[in-house]
């Protein structure tokens, strides 16, 4: 038998030895046999098995098996916008993209938790009409002009709050800094020594 494979192994030799002869000579068969195997390097088996995983991973993601350009995703993501009340832009995965934003800031667990909360212990949130905000300018008779104009103006407003508390935790600190520390500053007099 061992003669008919073609290992040439003495009587003497132990099991094993012939054993991995015997193995030798069918690993070297399959190798001629096989084409594809005389170009596979470790690079490029590297690369195939890259391959391989990445796309059992793009399958494996249910948001990479949806056609983006189609009219009905547009539609579904254009009703998504509505619903939430996001504005809406062109290419509807820009609106997936900031409803995904908005569903991650807004719809957390935590932060649907402390809202359940807040409604059960009996808060009421301070909520007020936009229309009620001044606009201390003549009406437009287009309301959506009123309505960017009042935004425009509270986002202003929030703006110069946050600049004010700013400039007045800076007042605060360099009033820490300077404060004369030998005497106790009265109920309405601080000292600064320089």
């Amino acid at each position: 038998f061992l003669v008919g494979v073609g290992v040439n192994a003495e009587v003497s030799s132990s099991r094993r030895v012939i054993a991995n002869a015997v193995l030798d000579v069918v690993i070297d068969r399959k190798y001629a046999k096989c084409k594809d195997a005389h170009n596979l390097t470790g690079a490029a088996f590297r690369e195939k098995e890259e391959s391989r995983s990445a796309h059992a991973q793009r399958n494996q993601n249910p948001l990479n098996l949806i056609d983006y350009s189609s009219p009905e995703f547009a539609s579904k993501v254009k009703d998504l916008c509505q619903l939430i009340g996001i504005a809406e832009h062109p290419d509807p995965v820009v609106c997936l993209k900031a409803v995904c934003l908005f569903v991650s800031e807004n719809l957390h667990e935590s932060i649907i938790s402390e809202r359940n909360t807040e409604r059960k212990s009996g808060y009421v949130p301070n909520i007020f009409e936009l229309r009620s905000f001044p606009l201390d300018m003549p009406d437009q008779k287009h309301g959506s002009l009123n309505a960017a104009a009042r935004i425009l103006r509270l986002l202003n407003i929030e703006a110069l709050r946050k600049t004010q508390t700013n400039v007045n935790e800076t007042l605060v600190a360099i009033q820490n800094l300077t404060i004369d520390e030998t005497k106790k500053p009265a109920v309405k007099q601080v000292k600064y020594g320089f």
